[in-house]
């Protein structure tokens, strides 16, 4: 779908490893959850001039996109592993897919990489490379080799009963 303008999404990350914003021709966002994550010093210094500077607004995501961003990082086997800042920047981005403006998400995160790429939200990433593909990750219980899309509670397989042999794995 092609979006009347574009919107850039900033993560925590953005803050943390001193990168700078400042767009006249794109609006540059972040949910206010991302805000309450920056807690060093001069991140939050340079965020807070952005902010008042009016280079940065603050967009919420709704309570069903953040739901729909749980459950797209569930899908994907990466909720255990997101913040909920993290979940706010991904339900932001979904969210405004679905209004028809094509946001950027910038993240060095790797599972918000692949939650995205999952729903087709696209991302530059920072400081790394980034994901080149999905992966949809499964736990793995190394004693009898059942899988879960879930990680089991107590980390001890149900099948088996082997505590502490579960790892996350691509699922195939």
């Amino acid at each position: 779908m092609s979006a009347d303008f574009r919107l850039i999404i900033l993560d925590t990350a953005v803050f943390l490893q001193g990168a700078s914003f400042s767009r006249k021709d794109i609006d540059v966002a972040v949910p206010e959850e991302v805000i309450t994550e920056v807690k060093s010093r001069v991140p939050k210094l340079r965020l807070e001039q952005l902010i008042a500077q009016g280079s940065l607004q603050i967009r919420g995501a709704t309570k069903t996109g953040i739901e729909e961003a749980k459950q797209f990082a569930e899908e994907t086997g990466d909720l255990q592993n997101l913040s909920s800042a993290d979940i706010g920047v991904i339900a932001l981005a979904c969210e405004q897919k679905k209004l028809g403006i094509e946001p950027i998400v910038y993240t060095g995160d790797y599972s918000i990489q692949n939650v995205l790429k999952s729903q087709g939200v696209k991302f530059k990433s920072i400081a790394n490379d980034g994901i080149k593909q999905t992966i949809k990750w499964v736990f793995k219980c190394e004693a009898c080799e059942s899988k879960f899309k879930k990680q089991p509670e107590g980390n001890t397989c149900p099948d088996c009963g082997t505590v502490g042999m579960i790892k996350r794995i691509p699922s195939k």
